[in-house]
């Protein structure tokens, strides 16, 4: 019994520091973390936990990230799929600037395709082929995702702390809403521009499967394997086009910049302003 408490114990009070590094931006110990994680089951369950805690100050769960689509990082971190990640309301920059501290862990940009679902995707009528999820999709998205680098050494050697830090999330931003269909075969390129200039592009061909419905019905059927549903109105990162672009404090000078996703007009264009703290 003792045995026990003192496993919940431990339990909560890395719950509690994960949530902690997410609201007061700090670093995580791998290795403490990875210690109480013996399965991927493991690791989604203590991302749940966190999710519950960062609730209270982020507002619900709206929907997932899907990360490390790409084989090479899955073979650094000795997987074989993606993770995913939960995101939380407040996560999600519409007018508010992004800030960025010189003195806080490194934040990057992805450059993504988003969509929100339509329909309810529930756990009980699994598994779904990748038809029934497309019809389950109301809207796409061009969309940025923040990460934010919150290991003191993440050594490429564990991907279950990652899990449960939800895939080093920090937020998003989704463009407009549109009916452009997934799954057509046509690859879409999409690029990520700061201040004007293009630091990278990539196409859809770079997500797991090889587009975002495969990326997507990958997912939900993840997610069902965990006994876990999808709900309409949930939004979903599908992976990224390209390497995370991690921002630079000391070249980002004074006052606020712009950022932004173009899908050279596949899907609407999407910005975010980035407010940064001088480098001291």
């Amino acid at each position: 019994m003792l045995q026990m408490k003192a496993m919940s114990d431990a339990w909560e009070a890395h719950a509690a520091e994960i949530a902690a590094a997410r609201l007061s931006p700090g670093l995580l110990d791998e290795d403490r973390i990875a210690s109480a994680l013996d399965s991927e089951a493991a690791a989604y369950a203590l991302q749940r936990r966190v999710s519950d805690i960062l609730s209270a100050e982020l507002g619900p769960v709206v929907g997932y990230k899907i990360g490390m689509a790409d084989r090479e990082q899955q073979r650094k971190f000795g997987i074989s799929e993606p993770l995913f990640g939960a995101m939380h309301a407040a996560g999600q920059f519409v007018d508010q600037p992004l800030r960025v501290d010189a003195s806080g862990p490194p934040i990057g940009l992805e450059c993504e395709i988003a969509v929100t679902l339509g329909a309810n995707l529930p756990a009980v009528g699994a598994p779904y082929d990748s038809e029934a999820v497309r019809n389950a999709v109301a809207t796409t998205h061009a969309a940025i995702e923040i990460v934010q680098s919150r290991f003191t050494l993440l050594s490429g050697t564990r991907a279950w702390p990652l899990v449960a830090d939800a895939v080093l999330h920090r937020g998003f931003v989704l463009s407009e809403g549109s009916a452009t269909p997934l799954g057509d075969g046509t690859p879409i390129t999409g690029s990520i521009w700061l201040g004007g200039k293009i630091l990278a592009e990539g196409t859809s061909r770079s997500l797991h499967g090889g587009g975002p419905l495969e990326a997507l019905t990958w997912l939900v059927n993840k997610r069902v394997s965990l006994g876990l549903s999808m709900a309409v109105g949930d939004v979903v990162l599908c992976g990224s086009l390209i390497p995370v672009q991690w921002l630079d404090p000391a070249s980002l000078g004074k006052g606020e910049t712009a950022a932004g996703a173009d899908f050279a007009g596949a899907l609407p264009k999407t910005m975010l302003k980035i407010s940064h703290s001088p480098v001291p």
